[in-house]
């Protein structure tokens, strides 16, 4: 799957499963299709991302900062027909679909274009659909969590050694993958027609930068109950603490 990634690793992905196991991250399940869809579930992960600049400043930020809402997708929105004070030129990216009845654009939208389109028709659904073309299609942070779904193990045949799905390549996904150790948290496909996210080109460092990732498991705190004594502020009660 490096040709579809971010950051690549040499490492078996069992490794960092193990590894997430032994600081005590709890794996869930995998995303499920059949017979139905079902969301992956697991401890949240928190990524971050580390790495120096060529003047060798370092550099962190959330992983999240280096995914985006896909925007070079068509956006489409509902249009009986065409304002009668409209002409679209032939070479224009705007354009109308008269059977399915819906003004379609392709990609972001920069402002310039969206200021030469409102000019276009004085038309109040026209400019209402042009409007939300520009806002749709602008680049969005990533905001969904991360989560440990722990992929799991399967035989080719009955009786047939069994084998980690994860070493095929997916470490941390973007769309769920039954495979996938980290996951998205949110029902996502890596479907073309479909697809949710893309790679922040212009947040990346420039390739074959060294890259260190962290995974941070985030645990819920525990809350205690402070003893009388305690309360009354004549002493503290010590935690017990027990190691295996």
């Amino acid at each position: 799957m490096e040709h579809e990634s971010i950051v690549s690793l040499d490492s078996k992905a069992m490794f960092i499963h193990a590894a997430l196991l032994r600081i005590g991250a709890k794996p869930g399940k995998p995303a499920q299709f059949e017979p139905e869809y079902k969301p992956p579930t697991g401890q949240k992960i928190d990524i971050f991302v580390q790495w120096r600049d060529k003047k060798k400043t370092l550099h962190r930020v959330r992983a999240q900062d280096w995914v985006q809402r896909v925007t070079r997708r068509f956006y489409s929105v509902p249009m009986e027909k065409l304002p009668n004070d409209l002409k679209i030129p032939a070479e224009s990216e705007l354009r109308y679909d008269k059977f399915a009845k819906e003004l379609l654009w392709f990609g972001p939208m920069t402002e310039e274009q969206k200021k030469r389109l409102l000019a276009w028709s004085k038309d109040a659904a026209y400019k209402k659909g042009i409007e939300k073309f520009f806002d749709d299609s602008q680049p969005r942070k990533m905001k969904a969590d991360w989560i440990f779904a722990g992929s799991q193990f399967v035989r080719d045949e009955p009786g047939g050694p069994e084998y980690y799905l994860a070493e095929s390549g997916q470490i941390i996904s973007v769309a769920n993958f039954s495979s996938s150790i980290i996951d998205v948290a949110m029902k996502s496909t890596d479907a073309e027609a479909n697809l949710l996210f893309e790679a922040a080109t212009d947040q990346i460092p420039p390739l074959g930068t060294e890259v260190t990732v962290e995974l941070i498991p985030q645990f819920k705190p525990v809350k205690g109950k402070a003893s009388k004594k305690s309360a009354a502020g004549s002493e503290t009660t010590p935690s017990k603490s027990s190691s295996k």
